[in-house]
């Protein structure tokens, strides 16, 4: 053989391993190709049901199953949170009270979140921690304007400026 022949065959082969190894950067690519279109398919979906109206529940689950277990008269306080939990929070100035609450809150997408329901338990106990009286509120709180200058209070309603003048007012009366 030749020295030209080699050099001919040597250049067919290596034109020949050239193509199969661009064939397979090709499978490779298309490959990688399909798994960033699936992965960007996937994370669109998230943000989709993301976006979607959220219905959150803050407090304590409290169905009427739960309630007709509790006597007034002879239910203790360690009874009731065995049965309740622990409760959403403890009335003020040694009251004997405690609060169970649970309001249910639905975000629509792009807008301002709405009270679906909540309820409000006040239970009431003696010096021997058993149960006086327990009260069921139903009553919806007030919705806040997070918008307005004026902040709504019991008899009184001042402006940013007007609390500002009056809160510097009551401390030069301090002084």
């Amino acid at each position: 053989m030749s020295h030209e022949m080699m050099h001919d065959s040597f250049f067919i082969r290596y034109l020949s391993n050239i193509s199969k190894t661009n064939l397979k950067h090709t499978h490779i690519m298309t490959n990688i190709q399909h798994l960033i279109s699936g992965a960007i398919c996937v994370f669109a979906l998230l943000f989709l049901i993301s976006c979607a109206a959220q219905e959150t529940t803050h407090g304590n689950q409290i169905d009427a199953i739960d309630i007709d277990k509790i006597q007034i008269g002879s239910t203790r306080k360690s009874e009731l949170q065995i049965i309740l939990g622990p409760p959403s929070f403890e009335g003020s100035f040694a009251s004997k009270k405690i609060y169970y609450s649970n309001v249910k809150r639905q975000s629509p997408l792009g807008r301002k979140a709405v009270i679906n329901s909540s309820d409000l338990y006040a239970f009431e106990f003696d010096d021997n921690d058993i149960l006086l009286d327990m009260t069921r509120i139903t009553e919806l709180p007030n919705s806040v304007n997070y918008e307005s200058e004026k902040t709504t209070a019991p008899g009184v309603q001042l402006g940013i400026l007007e609390q500002i003048f009056f809160n510097l007012r009551r401390r030069q009366n301090t002084e």
